[in-house]
């Protein structure tokens, strides 16, 4: 007998459900610290004083390191993709061996993979085919969203993710060796003694996370841990948000949920895993509380997302639907038929919208009864003007200081 469509979502749902593990990881979760630490914009409401003290205590050594592989923060959250067949037993000493001892093309690949994605153009860059900037400028339009937001687009060969990667492409043994030994520090005089006092919170984490897991939906799970991507079951794959990558759920080996205490961008991973692929997702837990921050950082670090992002609020509203969507929404709560109904669109189309909206922390669900409600999230509108403009002031300055680079050139060259 044939299932009907229902029953074959059903099916991929269980299976999905069967293939999720959640664990803490001292190995991810020391990488994104680490990031964090190094990161000098970081959002100042997240564990401020303890990456403050952090950052006293590492050496003078590890900053010379960090300056020499182009002192790109965001770097540590691709390590990660350099282990080999992730699991709980996963250790800091198994990654800073395989940091040491990977092979330079191989290393070099992985960073490529990490952040410019698309293999075809990896591979035509490790093999001296296209230089970085083309490969940027090649890659897919539905992509430059994710390169925008790493840094890597429009092209720029004085920034840090861009001196990163080719260090990786011209050095990369050196890249590997430096990468070890600023890891190892880092570990051993400051986050070690942290993950001991922090890990019965992130078991915590786990429990109560695995619970929620029992009563939701594969998407239902995705949205409450703030995960950035869409689970279509029916059509039977993951997406990211931003970027576009697609990854089949028949590849799927295992959906990986690990608690964060830093990951405030949501970024997640794909690893080859046994011939099928592994999704780790390090979801931001943000009642995780470290012990040495401020008690009013404590206070803001429990917002739902304090990385606000005004590049989605506004892609968000681009769109002339999603727009009308908003509208509607600030008159009253709504259901998602309801919204379809006034604006004539199907059911998927709504629901790919309404995912859009949610990830710009525009609009947030609400149960009433036994009815899920859409409704408006005013504040995200009242941080975008500030925000907005901060952002373009940074904008103007970076934009002034390249400009004063390229009229020096011009000079010289005269």
């Amino acid at each position: 007998m044939r299932k009907t469509s229902a029953s074959r979502e059903a099916d991929t749902a269980a299976t999905f459900r069967a293939a999720t593990r959640f664990t803490p990881s001292p190995v991810i979760e020391c990488c994104y610290a680490l990031a964090h630490v190094c990161d000098e914009q970081r959002d100042a409401a997240v564990h401020s004083a303890w990456s403050d003290a952090a950052r006293r205590r590492l050496s003078p050594g590890f900053w010379r390191r960090y300056e020499q592989v182009g002192a790109w923060p965001m770097a540590w959250t691709v390590v990660p993709d350099l282990l080999e067949n992730f699991d709980e037993s996963c250790s800091i000493e198994a990654l800073v061996t395989r940091l040491k001892a990977i092979e330079p093309r191989e290393l070099a690949t992985h960073f490529l993979a990490g952040v410019l994605h698309p293999v075809p153009l990896v591979r035509s860059v490790v093999s001296g085919e296209l230089t970085l900037r083309a490969a940027v400028g090649r890659a897919p339009p539905v992509h430059r969203e994710w390169l925008l937001f790493a840094g890597l687009y429009p092209f720029d060969e004085t920034a840090p993710v861009t001196r990163m990667l080719q260090q990786t492409l011209d050095v990369p043994r050196r890249v590997g060796q430096s990468l070890a030994a600023m890891l190892d520090e880092f570990w051993s005089t400051v986050f070690g003694g942290t993950w001991q006092l922090l890990k019965v919170q992130y078991e915590q984490s786990v429990a109560e996370k695995a619970r929620l897991q029992a009563g939701c939906t594969p998407q239902r799970l995705a949205d409450e841990l703030r995960l950035r991507v869409e689970i279509n079951l029916s059509k039977g794959y993951l997406q990211a948000v931003r970027g576009g990558y697609r990854l089949p759920l028949s590849r799927l080996g295992t959906a990986w949920m690990v608690p964060s205490a830093f990951n405030v961008r949501h970024l997640w991973h794909v690893l080859p895993a046994r011939g099928k692929h592994d999704a780790l997702f390090p979801y931001f837990d943000p009642s995780i509380d470290i012990g040495i921050a401020r008690a009013a950082d404590r206070q803001d670090r429990r917002r739902p997302d304090p990385q606000f992002d005004p590049t989605l609020v506004f892609r968000a509203l681009a769109d002339t639907a999603r727009y009308s969507m908003v509208l509607l929404l600030g008159t009253s709560p709504r259901t998602a038929t309801e919204l379809g109904e006034r604006l004539s669109l199907s059911k998927g189309t709504i629901s790919h919208h309404v995912h859009i909206l949610r990830e710009a922390d525009l609009v947030r669900r609400v149960v009433e009864g036994n009815t899920m409600l859409l409704q408006l999230n005013r504040s995200t509108l009242e941080q975008l003007s500030a925000e907005t403009l901060r952002a373009v002031e940074s904008g103007t300055d970076v934009a002034a200081r390249r400009q004063k680079k390229v009229s020096r050139a011009n000079r010289r060259a005269s």
